[in-house]
């Protein structure tokens, strides 16, 4: 006597993902991942600061005289972009390796001139040097016969 047994029926799965439709949401969910990254990105130049960018600061020594009678630093900078320049700073550098750092009280607005006035600094001096918010912009000077000059 033969006997013959049931081949059970394969189900059909309750639901699938079509491939196709599974490779458009992965390409569509690598765009918007690479776009949300490139626009974190894009940050990294400008300051974080409102309002402040400092991809497009830039500033000049307009002028500058050492008087070594008084042992002051006088200067005029001009700002050059439409940023405003802050926590401004000058540095002067010594042979020995000293550095004195001197504050700079007040900020330089957007497109204008200012000047600016240090007493107490001693002469001989190698080089000046002026910092800002902003790490690209600085002015680096040096002192010839009580002239201030870019370099």
């Amino acid at each position: 006597m033969i006997t013959r047994q049931l081949i059970p029926e394969e189900e059909e799965p309750l639901f699938g993902i079509n491939p196709l439709t599974l490779a458009v949401v992965l390409v569509a969910v690598t765009i918007i991942i690479a776009a949300g990254l490139s626009f974190w990105a894009s940050g990294f130049g400008k300051n974080t600061e409102k309002g402040v960018d400092c991809s497009i600061a830039e500033f000049n020594l307009y002028s500058g005289t050492y008087d070594s009678s008084k042992n002051s630093i006088f200067f005029v900078l001009e700002n050059l972009q439409p940023t405003d320049l802050k926590k401004m700073t000058l540095y002067i550098f010594y042979p020995d390796k000293t550095i004195i750092e001197k504050p700079m009280e007040e900020n330089l607005e957007a497109g204008k001139i200012k000047s600016y006035e240090f007493i107490d600094v001693p002469s001989n001096f190698d080089k000046g040097l002026i910092k800002t918010n902003c790490p690209g912009a600085t002015i680096e000077f040096i002192e010839q016969n009580g002239t201030l000059t870019k370099i």
